[in-house]
């Protein structure tokens, strides 16, 4: 038996290419591919959140720093 994907010869007990990882079983490999699919969808929502999370945080600081500056400008005038 042999591979589809990259032609590795393969024992009849394979499960994947031991070269390039094809599964040997077409029903695993597209539930495998959509796993995978998965898997990058969340980690891309999770890197978005965290992004916003950070740019949050930064203008919140920024904020900070103008009032702060604001206030012992008033307070110096006083």
């Amino acid at each position: 038996m042999f591979c589809k994907n990259c032609g590795n010869k393969l024992k009849e007990t394979d499960a994947f290419c031991g070269k390039c990882g094809q599964s040997t079983n077409d029903k695993q490999t597209s539930s495998f591919v959509q796993e995978v699919e998965v898997i990058e969808v969340e980690e891309k929502e999770k890197t978005i959140e965290s992004k916003a999370d950070s740019n949050l945080i930064n203008v919140l600081v920024a904020l900070t720093m103008v009032l702060s500056i604001i206030s012992i400008i008033i307070c110096s005038r006083i």
